[in-house]
């Protein structure tokens, strides 16, 4: 993390009644769970079938593609973020043979495609993900829905990793000003980008500014409570 205090991203909202294809998969955006047996079972079957499907159909059907989603979900959970990268990036790589660059599901899977790379510190691939995302959710859900809001917010954590402090809190009150607009500012997702832009001014030497937004930050946190 770039500092303490340092929220990155809440996540709980992205595809929050969302529509979503036959073929959609959910978003890997959740806090990884604990790995078990059964867990690592199940992904070495899906894996299996998947390669037998990859043999049978082609590697560039279609169909595949859920099934990728699927599998890159599961890794992910398992924390084997190496893997939930190559399947997710197949996924992306089908989904775009179908949907072309902006849809929902190529928002989603650039959007967990880059938390992946984020937590392989992949800056680079992962803000190249991000933005993407950003492309694809701006177009068909425009300026007013949380997922825009997440992806922002993401943006601003790859920039800050990056050390461009000024991008990074321009992307930062975007995300906070949007937020801000869908659910006022008394909310969680408010006071997770103010802890983000208090890291930046932590960084900036800003500290009675860092404190300032810090304290804002558990006065929300204390009326929300």
């Amino acid at each position: 993390r770039a500092s303490v205090g340092h929220a990155e991203r809440g996540g709980r909202r992205s595809g929050a009644g969302a529509r979503r294809s036959s073929t959609a998969m959910p978003s890997v955006r959740r806090h990884r769970g604990r790995s078990t047996g059964r867990d690592a079972l199940l992904t070495f079957d899906l894996c299996r079938k998947l390669q037998k499907d990859q043999e049978r159909l082609g590697r560039d059907s279609p169909e595949l593609r859920g099934r990728m989603h699927e599998v890159g979900h599961l890794f992910w959970h398992q924390g084997r973020w190496r893997e939930a990268g190559q399947y997710l990036s197949e996924a992306l790589r089908l989904t775009l043979l179908v949907e072309g660059e902006v849809s929902e599901e190529v928002g989603l899977l650039s959007e967990s495609l880059g938390q992946a790379y984020d937590m392989q510190r992949k800056s680079a691939d992962a803000l190249r993900m991000h933005e993407w995302a950003l492309r694809a959710y701006g177009r068909e859900y425009g300026d007013r829905d949380p997922r825009v809001a997440n992806v922002l917010n993401d943006i601003g954590s790859a920039l800050l990793k990056k050390g461009q402090l000024d991008r990074a809190m321009a992307k930062y009150e975007e995300a906070h000003g949007m937020f801000s607009r869908l659910y006022g500012e008394d909310q969680e997702d408010v006071a997770m980008v103010l802890s983000n832009m208090a890291a930046v001014l932590t960084q900036q030497w800003k500290f009675a500014e860092a404190l300032a937004m810090q304290d804002k930050v558990l006065g929300i946190q204390r009326r929300t409570l």
